[in-house]
Formats: C-alpha cells, sequence, structure tokens
C-alpha cells in the first residue's frame, strides 16, 4: 500500500522545571516565534520604564521615545497574577535620557488581547506622537505561544564603543533555521517541552477537553504516580492518533531471553571471552530487533529486578516498524557504525564513543546511518552495525554522586542531550515489535506510532558522547577502584550497591609513582561484562587473539582475573617517574551485584556468539617470582 506522508521536522523547545539541570542560550531582550513576527532593536541602556500591558498574549512595541517623563509605573497590586481578565503584568524596556531618541522593541506576555488587535501606545505609558513614519505597526498581538525561545547576538565590535552606542540584539533567526542549529536539548534529568508545530502543547494543563491542533492526550510513565517527585518520571504525548488500536500481538521467534532461572541458563564459573559477533552478510536483510542476541542475565522484569546483556549485529532499516521494550531501559553502546535512531520523542544519531539510553515502552526504531541518508562525519560507512545493549529491569539510570569528589567531574549533566519533537503523518502497513518478559510479539497498525507532534516532561531518550566524559585519577600512588569512572547508574536499596554501572575507561593520564599503573589482579564480589569500542586495552594484548573491538568478557562473581603475562611484564619494569598518556582505546564494562548466568544463545556460534576457547592461555608465562634471597635478612 503506498503511503502519504506528512513530515515535520522544525520544532521549538525549552528546558523548563524547578530544579532542572539544563542549560540554555543567554537571554535576549526580544524574542522570536514561529509565526515569523520578530524583534527588530531590542535596547539596552541607563534606565528603566515599566510598561502597562494585558495578559497571554505577546506583543513586539516598536516606537520613538523622546519624552516618557509622563510614564506611571503599575502598582504592586497589579504586577501579582489574577483571574480578571484586565489585570496586567509590568514588563521593563530600556531607553537612554530624554534627549536620545531611541528605537525600541520590547515583548511580554499579555491577557485579554484580541487576535490582531492593537493596544494604545497611550495605553502603555509613551506619546503616540513619537512613532517614526517608518517604523512597523506600533503593537503586533498574536495568540501566546507555548513556548518563547530567546535569542540574543552579541556586539561584535571590537573597538571601543562610541558615547551613545547602544547594545542591539541581533536579526530574527526563524523556527526553521533555529532547529538546523539546535536540534538538541541538553540537560540530565531536566523537564522538556518541544513541539514540532507550534501551538501543539496546551498551555497550564495537560488533558484539557481538546487539545490543540486535534491532538490527542496521552501520557507516559516511567515510574509509580505516588514516587517521591526527586524521582517521579512521565511525560505528556501529544500524537495525532492515540496509541491503542493495533491488531491482536502474535509470537515470533527471537534469540531474546530474559529467564535466568533453572534450565533456561547455563552457570559457568571460568573468565569467559567472545570475539566480534561477524556482521550479517550483504545478501540478508536483518533488522536490529533480529539481531539482538542475549548473552547473559540475573533477575527478572516479572518482579522488575535484574539486568540482562544483550550484543547486535544488523545491516538493514527497521522501515515501517519501531519496538516496545516492556521489559527495561536499553543503554546502547556503538561499537561499528553509526545509528540512526527514530523515538517517538524524535530523532537521535548515535556514533560509536557514543551511547544513548531508551527508556522502558519508549517506542523506537533503529537503522544504519548511512541507510536511513544520515549525514555523517566523514569516512566510509560499514556494512553494518554492531555493538552492546544493557538492560536494567528495576529502576531508571542515573548520574553516580560525587562525594568528596565535589560538585563537578566525571559525567556532566549538561553533556546528556535529548531529541527535539518530530512527527511523520503516514497511512501504511506498520508493524510495532513488543518485547515483553523476554519474549517478541508482533502486531499491526494502519498508522506509523511516530506521530507525537509536541511533547514535554522528564522520561525521555537520551545520549551521551563518552568523549566528555571527565575522568579523575590518583595523583601519587596506586591505581584507583574502577568505580571514578562510572559514568550512569542504577542503585539498589543497598547503600553504595548497584543493579548495574556503566563504566568507561577513556584516554587518560597515569602518574602514580612506585605503582602498578594497569588494572589490579581482581576477585570481585559484582559481576563485569566487559567490552572494546576502539583500540586496545590497558590490562590486555589487542588485535587478532587478543581482545578485540568488538568483542567482549565476562568475569564472574568470585572469577579471579586481571591483567595478562606481555601487560605485567610491561607494567612491572615501566619508568613510573614520569606520567604516560593512555590512549589506547575505549573501553567499558557492565558491573551488577548481580550473579550473571549465560543463555544457550552465548555458548551457540550458530547465534553469531564465538567463543575464545583459548582465553585462559593470556596468563601462562606469568613468572613466579618470589625469592627467600630477596627478603632482608637473607631468611625467615
Amino acid at each position: 500500500m503506498p503511503c502519504v506522508s506528512t513530515k515535520s521536522s522544525m520544532s521549538r523547545a525549552v528546558r523548563c522545571g524547578l530544579g532542572s539541570a539544563a542549560s540554555a542560550e543567554a537571554p535576549s531582550l526580544g524574542m522570536s516565534d514561529s509565526a515569523g513576527l520578530a524583534p527588530y532593536g531590542a535596547v539596552k541602556t541607563k534606565r528603566q520604564v515599566p510598561l502597562t500591558i494585558t495578559r497571554d498574549a505577546y506583543v513586539w512595541l516598536p516606537v520613538d521615545m523622546s519624552d516618557l517623563a509622563t510614564s506611571k509605573q503599575p502598582s504592586a497590586a497589579a504586577n501579582r497574577p489574577a483571574d480578571d481578565a484586565a489585570s496586567v503584568h509590568r514588563i521593563s524596556t530600556w531607553w537612554k535620557p530624554r534627549t536620545t531618541k531611541l528605537s525600541v522593541s520590547c515583548s511580554a506576555c499579555v491577557r485579554g488581547a484580541v487576535l490582531g488587535s492593537t493596544l494604545p501606545l497611550a495605553q502603555a505609558g509613551m506619546d503616540p506622537s513619537a512613532r517614526r513614519e517608518d517604523c512597523r505597526p506600533p503593537l503586533s498581538v498574536r495568540p501566546y505561544p507555548s513556548v518563547i525561545r530567546p535569542r540574543v547576538r552579541r556586539r561584535t565590535s571590537t573597538g571601543s564603543r562610541r558615547p551613545g552606542q547602544l547594545w542591539t540584539a541581533g536579526p530574527d533567526r526563524s523556527m526553521a533555521a533555529s532547529s538546523a542549529t539546535n536540534r538538541e536539548l541538553s540537560g540530565f534529568g531536566s523537564h522538556f517541552a518541544s513541539e514540532a508545530v507550534p501551538g501543539a502543547l496546551p498551555i497550564g494543563q495537560n488533558s484539557p477537553q481538546a487539545p490543540p491542533l486535534g491532538l490527542y492526550a496521552e501520557q507516559l510513565s516511567g515510574t509509580a504516580f505516588t514516587c517521591p517527585r526527586a524521582t517521579n518520571q512521565r511525560s505528556w504525548l501529544y500524537r495525532i492518533a492515540p496509541s491503542v488500536g493495533s491488531s491482536a500481538s502474535e509470537p515470533m521467534p527471537s534469540r531474546l531471553q530474559v529467564d535466568f532461572g533453572g534450565e533456561a541458563a547455563i552457570t559457568n564459573p571460568d573468565p569467559l571471552r567472545w570475539r566480534p559477533p561477524p556482521l550479517p552478510p550483504a545478501k540478508d536483510s536483518v533488522t536490529f530487533v533480529q539481531g539482538l542476541v542475549t548473552m547473559c542475565g540475573a533477575g527478572s522484569p516479572a518482579s522488575k529486578d535484574g539486568i540482562a546483556v544483550h550484543m547486535y549485529a544488523f545491516n538493514a532499516p527497521m522501515t515501517d516498524s519501531a519496538l516496545n521494550n516492556a521489559d527495561g531501559d536499553f543503554l546502547i553502546v556503538p561499537q561499528l557504525g553509526a545509528l540512526a535512531l527514530t523515538t517517538e520523542f524524535g530523532k537521535l544519531r548515535v556514533e560509536p564513543r557514543q551511547v544513548c539510553v531508551i527508556p522502558r515502552n519508549v517506542r523506537f526504531a533503529v537503522s544504519p546511518a548511512a541507510e536511513a541518508g544520515e549525514a555523517g562525519g566523514g569516512g566510509a560507512e560499514p556494512a553494518g552495525c554492531r555493538g552492546y545493549v544493557l538492560e536494567c529491569f528495576g529502576s531508571h539510570f542515573r548520574l553516580p554522586d560525587l562525594g568528596p569528589i565535589g560538585a563537578n567531574g566525571l559525567a556532566e549533566p549538561r553533556d546528556f542531550v535529548h531529541p527535539h519533537a518530530w512527527f511523520e503523518d503516514r497511512a501504511c502497513h506498520f508493524t510495532l515489535w513488543c518485547k515483553h518478559l523476554g519474549q517478541l510479539f508482533r502486531s499491526r497498525r494502519s498508522h506509523s506510532v511516530f506521530d507525537v507532534v509536541g511533547w514535554h516532561g522528564n522520561y525521555v531518550p537520551f545520549k551521551y558522547d563518552l568523549d566528555r566524559f571527565h575522568p579523575v585519577n590518583s595523583v601519587r600512588v596506586d591505581h584507583p577502584d574502577p568505580s571514578i569512572f562510572t559514568v550512569l547508574t542504577v542503585p539498589t536499596n543497598e547503600p553504595g550497591v548497584a543493579a548495574a554501572d556503566f563504566v568507561v575507561f577513556p584516554p587518560r593520564y597515569a602518574c602514580a609513582e612506585h605503582t602498578f599503573r594497569p588494572p589490579y589482579f581482581h576477585r570481585n564480589c559484582m559481576s563485569e561484562f566487559m567490552g572494546l569500542i576502539d583500540g586496545n586495552y590497558d590490562a590486555k594484548k589487542g588485535g587478532t587473539g587478543g581482545f578485540e573491538p568488538g568483542g567482549a568478557s565476562l568475569h564472574g562473581v568470585g572469577t579471579p582475573h586481571g591483567p595478562d603475562a606481555a601487560s605485567f611484564a610491561a607494567a612491572t619494569t615501566a619508568d613510573t617517574s614520569a606520567p604516560s598518556r593512555m590512549d589506547c582505546g575505549m573501553a567499558f564494562m557492565f558491573e551488577t551485584a548481580s550473579v550473571l548466568r549465560l543463555t544457550p544463545h552465548a555458548l551457540d556460534p550458530r547465534s553469531g556468539c564465538v567463543l575464545d576457547d583459548n582465553y585462559a592461555e593470556c596468563w601462562e608465562g606469568m613468572p613466579r617470582l618470589f625469592s627467600l634471597s630477596l627478603a632482608q635478612g637473607g631468611g625467615l
């Protein structure tokens, strides 16, 4: 069936919410909106004059002011919100002494204004006769938009400012231009609002009787209604069609699993390592859903406790389809090939050395960026995509506490970015995949599920660039514990114990003196699943026969592990009197307090999982260096 498509990527968004971790551009006296109505000369001088205007609309008031001596400020009572439509607010504009004529634009929110009406300048406390003939109309009124995005251009003159020279706001940038230069929203845990079409979000309420633009209001809950405000997560979506109305679901075969008890899982106490899974051959069309393989896990999504670790290899886009994971949050770590993600909240491009999190029940599609027509950073795109997935069945990912590190360091909140609203209005044969208790189901719909025109909330997909991580390290002696490299964590009810930690080992300096600088030999009470994005890991030999990019290793609870013989020999003879830059690659670790058990797929080469049977040989040849003759005194 041919598709009838209407797509939109013109969007605007703000960071909002008390206590949100967000970043924003410098404010401006002038503001712009999607209708093209724009300020054309906001100015800043020495004195303020309040203007009296009504509420619930926005105005731009260009005038020449030669005499403002008769201006009167509204009373303090008038500045307080009221239900009366005639209530007023104050807004400040800037002006020079009366001897100087200025052209001023100001913006404000007013109530009770009629579309296309004008407000006499005298009512605003100004002299109408002061307006120049070549000025734009003295007042323009439009319905109050849900989002106003301030814009400002800083003064570019490098010389001294002439007497009387003004600070001037830059020219208006249309919504299309602004969305092209700022497609992502920054701030971890922030409350956001985003519209693909201006006016899609209701004002002052979440579920109006008739939502704007004929949309349907739908809440997506990430936590229970009564969770504390600090941990409560939810978003409101305003979509063309409600999420209800799919065909009956039918079970489908897959290589996914969440049953890690009994005969459904395998226990193995040995250290394990896998070679990179091969990419599907070009003649086969394998999507992200078909390319997912569960490697190991613990717990169950039925009790919302535990994790699962997956790997993927695919080469085909998810055309006219989406995945809904009802079991938990996905943390996706691309290793080969950039990903083009389409979600209900908008689009994200995720490169290797970046990660993204798709919260539970957010519908999304993953495609190779090259297949999706996404512009890349240069270079030839691979013939497929490969990577890792950490799935958490319980609570959601959050930033770790910094403790004595202080207020800054590790992953900065403003470096986490979220998508702008984007939608498509398409009638077509659409497939909705659902992962429910580890089983894969398929249902049919008559239109695309990516039809959210606007949304607001704090339950949103996001991505993070691992090259922006701020590592800390020992500056005197000893190798610190790997917990100092934690990017994201999922805590348990026991303080300091994580259901899952995402830990990264980025390029950094090692400067500890008289110290064995690689990771120490270790037996852990936690389970460690490691992967390598690129380069080499500082504690293992790289390349063919070693720890290769795209490969993985598992060291379970109590399993001894540590640097191989070659790394040990090099580290024990290295000169530690000078710092060395560890720029060998990007490795990471999924760490959990749970005891991980393997799936049959992890040991089956037909699933693309190639176990390295010779992994234990990397510790052969470790020298026995103990000698009583080295002890002081020459003996016991």
